[in-house]
């Protein structure tokens, strides 16, 4: 885990605050070491679930710093692209300074999505699921060398992408039968 770009080498202890637009939690706090396991549970409520982001926020305490928390990074994931009953595998950046040019990797996150109430309700094939893990580390890939400041969103942006170009193509089998 990096603060502001050098690794944390000092004692302490990690939490990770989660928030959608109505809810926030919290998960418990765990003693800083080089893998963290959570092994937490929560349940988001969405409004509308094609459209609504959970971020997560991490932040790391030292023992004997009182109550100040110090910022680690961000990541936001999407529900949009959520096959209904099917478990999504998200190994995700944390980032730092998110949103502007400034922002790096402070860390990474796994985290399994799930939803039993909405989603698409075909499962995808394993090709399927593959080709969107390819994807996505592809994209951590380009928005690490050239946009810093979308990296923090490689989740939500892959989902809004997926969107676009779904309509392109009801776009453009219209124009093919004119």
């Amino acid at each position: 885990m990096l603060r502001n770009g050098r690794p944390i080498t000092e004692p302490g202890y990690v939490i990770i605050k989660l928030k959608s637009i109505k809810e926030k939690y919290k998960t418990s706090v765990k003693t800083l070491s080089s893998v963290i396991r959570f092994d937490e549970t929560f349940v988001f409520y969405l409004a509308q679930p094609d459209q609504d982001v959970i971020t997560l926020h991490v932040f790391f305490h030292k023992p004997r710093g009182g109550s100040r928390e110090f910022h680690i990074g961000d990541a936001c994931f999407s529900m949009a692209t959520l096959y209904r009953g099917v478990t999504r595998r998200r190994i995700a950046p944390v980032v730092q300074s998110p949103g502007t040019k400034e922002a790096r990797r402070a860390a990474q996150v796994e985290v399994l999505l799930q939803t039993d109430d909405f989603g698409k309700m075909m499962e995808p094939t394993k090709e399927e699921v593959e080709e969107e893990s390819m994807r996505f580390k592809v994209l951590v890939k380009k928005f690490e060398n050239g946009t810093p400041e979308m990296l923090h969103a490689v989740d939500v942006y892959m989902a809004s992408n997926r969107a676009d170009s779904s309509c392109s193509l009801v776009l453009t089998a219209q124009e093919h039968r004119a």
